[in-house]
């Protein structure tokens, strides 16, 4: 079963962009990049098939859904990823939607 705080993550980073789109605008990945970040300081295990799983249900092609779960278990793995634009939204989505779980 998926983590909650996962599903929701991924569902709020979902509407936030256009999944057929991807990760293409630098805006989009750093927001993907950032939130995957904020998660993995917070103990949220980024689990690649996870993640690929949840991004498929909410509508992102194949091809995006596996270069956001890559990039998850990238972040996950301890692994250098290249923030182009280092924005807030990824900080501040975590901390919400684990507010909400934890009331």
């Amino acid at each position: 079963m998926p983590n909650p705080i996962l599903c929701d993550c991924i569902k709020a980073l979902s509407s936030s962009l256009t999944p057929a789109n991807g990760l293409t605008h630098p805006v989009d990945d750093s927001k993907a990049k950032c939130l995957f970040k904020a998660l993995h300081k917070k103990g949220i295990t980024l689990n690649e098939d996870e993640v690929l799983t949840l991004a498929i249900e909410n509508n992102w092609p194949e091809k995006h859904a596996k270069k956001l779960a890559d990039i998850a278990q990238r972040i996950n793995d301890g692994r250098p990823v290249k923030i182009v634009r280092p924005i807030s939204w990824g900080e501040t989505t975590a901390d919400k939607i684990i507010q909400s779980h934890r009331g």
